[in-house]
């Protein structure tokens, strides 16, 4: 049975690396650009793994998707995996507030490591 993919970044150009080698390895995958169309997409599809951008996870834009996840029976335990930005050192433990929040963050990976890294991050859980 397939797992379902659904990543929340904007950068077109890195979601369409990640669907390609998520799809190569046989997951089905949607795309949001936005946390508000992302949230939206979990409501509507349910998926088994969220990757999300880590400043979106922050509640950028006046919208907290990981609030919203957390405060819906249906989507609150979808694992994440959290997108760090090209060599971002943050002061801010990003992943550590999100488990805070009680989602459950499965990984991490850099928009610079290997497309490998992307399935690596899901791969038998």
């Amino acid at each position: 049975m397939k797992k379902n993919v659904l990543i929340i970044h904007e950068d077109t150009i890195l979601c369409e690396r990640y669907v390609h080698r998520l799809r190569a390895e046989n997951y089905t995958v949607a795309v949001a650009h936005t946390p508000q169309e992302g949230f939206k997409r979990v409501i509507k599809s349910r998926p088994d793994f969220i990757f999300l951008d880590e400043l979106m996870a922050m509640g950028t834009e006046d919208f907290n998707i990981v609030d919203k996840l957390q405060h819906n029976k249906k989507t609150a335990s979808i694992p994440i995996v959290l997108i760090k930005g090209l060599m971002r050192q943050s002061a801010i433990d990003i992943k550590k507030d999100v488990e805070d929040k009680g989602s459950r963050v499965i990984g991490e990976i850099s928009v610079e490591e290997s497309d490998s890294e992307v399935v690596n991050a899901i791969k038998g859980k």
